[in-house]
Parts: C-alpha cells; structure tokens; sequence
C-alpha cells in the first residue's frame, strides 16, 4: 500500500473549481546512478470518493512491480496531482541509468489503438537471452504486467493489454 501523505495539486483544484472531470493520472519518478531523475506514468480511471481506495492499492502494486524491473531509487509518485516524495538519493547501482528504459507497448481493449509509455532505469537482468526484449515469463515481468493491466488505462480511459516490453536507450 502506498504512502498516504498526499498533497492536492494546483491543477485538480482548477479543474475542480470549473467543474471539470478529470481523468486519473499516476508517475512515478527515478533517480539514476548519477541523480538524474526521469519519470515513468500512465493513465488512471477518474479518481472519486467511490474508486480512490482501490486505485490507490492497484497504484500500489504497479510501483512494486515496477521497482522490482528496474534498478533506480524511487524518488516520488503523484497520483493525479497528488505528490508523495520517496527519495532524493541517487540510485545504487551503476547500471540505473535514466537513458535504460523499458519501452511498454499496449493495446487499447474497446478501440484497438496502439499506445507506449517509457520506464527509466530499466534491469537489463531482466532481458530475454540474445534479446532486446523482456523475458515474459520473468517473474517480475509478470508481476509487472498483472498489476499495469490492473490499473493503467489508454488515453481514451479504456482497459490495456500489454504486448511486449522492449529496452530501449533514450536520453529523455
């Protein structure tokens, strides 16, 4: 389960004041081996009092299961505009560099589009042998991919499936 320190955010709070319903957002930032911080997120239902216990807890399981496919120090996440700082230290390992990323491609389940989104610090441990690719039957892979089909939505607020996780090296 995630931290419960949360601040509101600027932006839901206008959106608030117009009226508008906004779609859910969550990042999670990484420090590298040299501090650099880059930021991974994906899109959420739209939080409310009804769904934001259970979308905190599938939040909670993406970042386990993110954490444990990379090598960064977890710096902070936000969940829509609510900020929880983690760490402002400098990942362990050499190899945590922000530029390593996982390139996770998904399918929007109701329209078919395709969609990708980049997490930084990227365990190359976890490649498939001679690959690029991520070994899909990893069990952090797995774990990975249950909780982001869990709670991750397409830009248009549909289900995604998970097609394949690829490294890729991006100065981002």
């Amino acid at each position: 389960m995630l931290d419960s320190n949360i601040r509101l955010g600027r932006a839901t709070k206008q959106a608030r004041q117009k009226g508008t319903k906004m779609a859910g957002r969550y990042n999670l930032s990484y420090l590298d081996y040299g501090g650099e911080r880059s930021t991974f997120g994906v899109w959420l239902p739209t939080l409310n009092a009804a769904n934001i216990a259970a979308q905190t807890t599938l939040v909670g399981d993406l970042k386990t299961a993110t954490d444990a496919i990379t090598l960064g120090n977890p710096s902070n996440y936000s969940i829509i505009a609510s900020q929880v700082d983690l760490s402002g230290s400098p990942a362990g390992s050499v190899y945590a560099q922000r530029e390593n990323k996982w390139l996770v491609s998904f399918t929007d389940d109701v329209s078919g589009a395709n969609g990708t989104t980049t997490i930084p610090t990227a365990d190359l441990s976890l490649l498939a042998t001679n690959s690029d690719l991520a070994d899909m039957s990893n069990a952090a892979i797995i774990a990975f991919v249950a909780a982001f089909e869990a709670v991750a939505q397409s830009n248009t607020g549909h289900a995604v499936t998970v097609n394949q996780m690829r490294f890729v090296g991006r100065n981002l």
